[in-house]
């Protein structure tokens, strides 16, 4: 991105530490080392914030791109697509009951594209994300399944379920803050020094995000074997 600023890098930084976080929990629910339940209470308010936190910079990050005269990214959404899709295959084998089938990582990829055209358009932006989180409560408030769109199934569960009714909505929300953020020239300020681990984690946000779940599993798994 021509022009990166970093205090959209440390945010996305700060959504990989609570990303982290979530799944530690969940992993020692998983695996017995925890008897809290991750998918509920404070565990469950976390991670609604952290999946907050991720698709707003897409919408900060969209923002920004495209002020700077960038083009269309229709090969950065593809690429996340194609991985987004490889996950999908890899749960569906490891966890058939549970596979991800339509994820954080499907949803950044379909949310690019919706509102790269209105990355410039604050007012249009936040209309339409007013609309689609609207949409999103009043589908989970009727209890409407539709796994793209909506809630999933009664009896269905997924890994990681972000369907485009709300959170493509958020993103919405986040292309409107961007572009109006982006008229301060606040935003143009030096990077503090506690902030740049947080931008280095946010620049290298979906590497963490493919290999931090096997690494943790991994570390953790031996601890279970002992610990029964």
């Amino acid at each position: 991105m021509a022009d990166r600023l970093w205090w959209i890098d440390a945010l996305r930084g700060a959504g990989v530490v609570m990303m982290i976080a979530y799944h530690l929990l969940w992993d020692l629910s998983f695996l017995g080392l925890w008897s809290g339940d991750a998918s509920a209470g404070w565990p469950r308010v976390l991670a609604i914030a952290t999946g907050t936190v991720f698709l707003g910079t897409v919408g900060l990050s969209l923002a920004s791109y495209r002020s700077n005269g960038g083009k269309p990214p229709w090969a950065r959404s593809a690429r996340l697509l194609l991985i987004a899709i490889a996950i999908t295959l890899v749960t569906a084998l490891l966890f058939p009951a549970q596979a991800i089938l339509f994820g954080v990582l499907h949803c950044i990829a379909l949310s690019v594209l919706l509102v790269f055209p209105l990355a410039t358009r604050p007012i249009l932006a936040t209309a339409a994300g007013a609309l689609i989180v609207a949409a999103g409560a009043l589908l989970a408030a009727g209890g409407l399944s539709f796994p793209v769109l909506g809630p999933l199934p009664p009896g269905m569960s997924s890994l990681d379920h972000y369907p485009m009714l709300p959170w493509a909505g958020v993103a919405a929300l986040g292309a409107a803050a961007g572009a109006a953020l982006l008229r301060s020239r606040a935003v143009r300020s030096p990077q503090p020094r506690w902030a740049r681990p947080l931008s280095a984690a946010g620049r290298r946000s979906l590497i963490i995000y493919l290999v931090h779940q096997p690494l943790l599993l991994i570390l953790l798994y031996p601890i279970s074997v002992m610990a029964d």
